[in-house]
């Protein structure tokens, strides 16, 4: 639906509107890579974090993805408890984590401190370690994951020397806002090493990919069969703005205006 439409609608502003049928547009590709791979598709709710949003999406996903516990306690309002809800962030406190690995189905510790601190305070979920491969892709370094001195994953390099042991999934995001596959294959063929040493029943390849952009539908599903079949059971996929970024407005209504210096 066209803002102006939207618009006709509202009788009060300023409103933000939510264009769930362009949501849901959105999602047509990643429900063709579900139907085509047997992947899993998350959203990453910090994108947008509407419950009215949530609960239309259930449906749709196989769950959702969060960084932090309020995060976490919103999306289990909405979800069935069937469903994966996945965590990873640098800032778990561990007078929180027993709620947290309560709440969440798999967990993706950000560094081997965490895990070595935290690990041991509570089970029942899958755990996972966020992997950083030193590879930038962004041009602005302000969305560039992997810049240097950065705060997110595990250096690449200190996970092959030292493999924590009990370890079930992995975890990596490089890319913001992308529409080449390019930086995926790079990425794959540098954890490839890690993948044939460790055993692993699950791999989230992040978010940054605008799936409803994508020229390369058919390659993406060539390498979630090519990971399936020679390194992991599940492979997940973490959409954010891939899922909302083109369907939200501001609405508003111009309440005055005049003349002021020939302007």
């Amino acid at each position: 639906m066209k803002p102006a439409a939207l618009k006709a609608q509202i009788q009060h502003s300023p409103a933000f509107v939510l264009d769930v049928d362009q949501v849901l547009d959105n999602l047509q590709p990643l429900q063709a890579l579900r139907q085509a791979t047997g992947c899993k598709v998350l959203y990453s709710i910090k994108a947008l974090p509407l419950l009215s949003l949530l609960s239309a999406l259930e449906s749709q996903l196989d769950g959702l993805a969060v960084s932090s516990l309020f995060e976490a306690r919103l999306a289990r309002e909405v979800l069935h408890s069937a469903a994966s809800l996945h965590l990873t962030t640098p800032g778990l406190r561990a007078e929180e984590f027993t709620e947290v690995a309560a709440l969440c189905s798999h967990i993706s510790f950000n560094s081997l401190s965490q895990y070595q601190t935290l690990s041991a305070l509570a089970n029942g979920y899958s755990q996972g370690v966020r992997v950083n491969p030193k590879l930038s892709f962004a041009d602005d370094a302000r969305y560039d994951p992997c810049r240097r001195y950065s705060k997110l994953g595990v250096d690449i390099a200190l996970l092959e020397a030292q493999w924590p042991q009990g370890i079930e999934g992995l975890h990596f995001h490089t890319v913001f806002n992308q529409r080449s596959l390019e930086p995926l294959r790079q990425t794959v063929a540098a954890l490839q090493p890690l993948l044939c040493r460790a055993e692993l029943k699950w791999l989230n390849l992040g978010g940054g990919y605008q799936y409803h952009r994508l020229a390369e539908l058919g390659a993406l599903i060539d390498l979630i069969h090519g990971l399936k079949e020679g390194f992991v059971d599940e492979v997940y996929l973490e959409p954010g703005k891939a899922v909302v970024g083109n369907a939200g407005y501001l609405l508003t209504t111009v309440l005055d205006r005049f003349r002021r210096d020939d302007k």
